[in-house]
């Protein structure tokens, strides 16, 4: 995932931008094409508008948000967040580097719901991980009980940061954060854009998204409010 580096730019270098992207690519590209064709029927029109969402998303770096809704909204019902991941869990590795995930990570993603104790402990886990590389991590406090911290650029090249962040946390993230979608500041973002249309917004925020989308609304400068 992408993380601020302290002293540096808050942005990935380039090189980890491109796996990321290329990871969340890979994995969701179909699952957006589909939605789009479920609503255009026109297997073109369905290219054009998935190619948007990742331009977008590249353009701005709001990877996980932004990927986050849309997989919600191709995936299923909103009221089940954590069956939504990445199916790559059942192959035991994880997707930045193949480090195998850690016993701990594997059992609190054992029933497919990741409490905010579990995550707490992944995060902890992955700061160890990190400590024990050489590399420490800046925290930053939390927002919407999710962690904010930057990690060292060296870390980040050293490729340690993607081998911590796979074995000790990356799916335990994406399952807490999903389930926070709705109550995240992306998803306000959509509400005051919604609201300034006359439209009043959906509950979840991957109906928000769609919302927006259906008003023609530019979701990335919505989301960053």
């Amino acid at each position: 995932m992408a993380h601020p580096q302290p002293e540096e730019p808050a942005v990935p270098s380039e090189e980890r931008q491109e796996k990321l992207f290329a990871t969340f690519f890979a994995a969701l590209y179909p699952a957006v094409r589909s939605a789009a064709y479920a609503r255009t029927g026109d297997g073109q029109d369905a290219e054009d508008s998935a190619e948007e969402v990742f331009t977008a998303a590249w353009r701005t770096m709001a990877v996980v948000g932004l990927f986050l809704a849309v997989l919600a909204g191709c995936s299923g019902p909103s009221d089940a967040p954590s069956a939504r991941v990445d199916p790559g869990i059942a192959s035991g590795v994880g997707p930045l580097s193949g480090t195998p995930l850690s016993r701990e990570q594997k059992d609190a993603l054992a029933d497919n719901v990741v409490t905010y104790d579990e995550y707490t402990s992944g995060y902890r886990r992955y700061v160890a991980c990190m400590a024990a590389s050489g590399y420490h991590i800046v925290e930053q406090g939390q927002e919407n009980q999710v962690f904010r911290y930057a990690v060292p650029a060296a870390a980040v090249d050293a490729g340690v940061d993607d081998q911590c962040m796979d074995q000790q946390f990356w799916y335990i993230n994406s399952m807490w954060q999903l389930s926070r979608e709705d109550t995240s500041t992306q998803s306000e973002g959509y509400a005051k854009c919604l609201r300034a249309k006359g439209i009043e917004p959906a509950e979840h925020a991957a109906d928000r998204y769609q919302q927006v989308v259906d008003a023609g609304l530019d979701p990335v400068k919505c989301a960053a409010g």
